[in-house]
């Protein structure tokens, strides 16, 4: 797992640190992430912050904004706080323009392999807990600065 963040206690950084937990954890996880992943670049901007997560040999990387991307995703980290809380449900989310989601319908059903591979990791992997924490913390800080 390789990564370039510019701020390291930022989404991108926080996503890096959950990545490596489900690799320690839960290698098969890891593994169906970078197989789904394997032929696409994806872009996420989440608040003002852009990267990108690509599969390479040995692993993933996490790197800054890539324009080309098969998959852009556009949120805001209060939205996935509230996807994860289950005051906000998926379609409400994307139906709202909570969620922006570009890309071709095959690109689109690899990065929902990567996702559910992303979530059934998570939650069977250590450390967790304590990234979402942080990850709430950063959220609660930009929606203050709105």
């Amino acid at each position: 797992m390789s990564s370039s963040s510019s701020e390291p206690d930022g989404v991108q950084g926080l996503l890096g640190r959950s990545l490596q937990a489900i690799r320690d954890s839960v290698p098969s996880q890891y593994a169906a992430i970078v197989t789904a992943l394997q032929h696409d670049v994806v872009q996420l901007q989440v608040d003002h912050e852009t990267f990108s997560i690509h599969a390479q040999p040995h692993g993933l990387a996490l790197a800054g904004a890539e324009p080309s991307a098969a998959v852009r995703l556009t949120t805001k980290s209060c939205t996935i706080t509230a996807l994860i809380d289950g005051t906000l449900d998926l379609i409400d989310a994307v139906l709202g323009e909570n969620i922006a989601l570009f890309g071709s319908v095959n690109d689109l059903l690899s990065f929902n392999e990567a996702l559910s591979a992303y979530l059934h990791g998570a939650v069977r992997s250590s450390g967790q807990e304590a990234i979402l924490r942080e990850f709430r913390l950063l959220a609660e800080r930009r929606k203050e600065r709105e």
